[in-house]
């Protein structure tokens, strides 16, 4: 894949990132002073058999990923350095606009 293709990719992806944070805030009536989205946690022990089931096709690709377990059956995508670096941020430009 060509260099240019990757840009663009990632770029579209951010995008859609920001694009459905935006949409899930207006339909809540908010009017948030940042947003992030940063993963989540995959918790396989925990979920009904059923939705498991369907679940499973996505445990291959956390695997391909190289998305550790933290525990049998639990996976964790969210990057805390990411999360940390976004929160040092909104808390500095909080300062400045006091």
């Amino acid at each position: 894949m060509p260099i240019d293709d990757k840009v663009d990719k990632a770029k579209s992806i951010a995008e859609a990132k920001r694009r459905y944070l935006e949409e899930k805030a207006a339909e809540y009536h908010l009017q948030p002073v940042a947003l992030g989205l940063f993963g989540g946690v995959y918790n396989f022990n925990k979920t009904p058999w059923l939705f498991r089931r369907f679940m499973q096709a996505v445990k291959p690709q956390l695997e391909k990923a190289a998305v550790p377990q933290t525990e049998q059956g639990i996976y964790d995508t969210r990057d805390v350095s990411a999360i940390r670096c976004w929160a040092r941020g909104l808390a500095q430009s909080a300062q400045l606009s006091v």
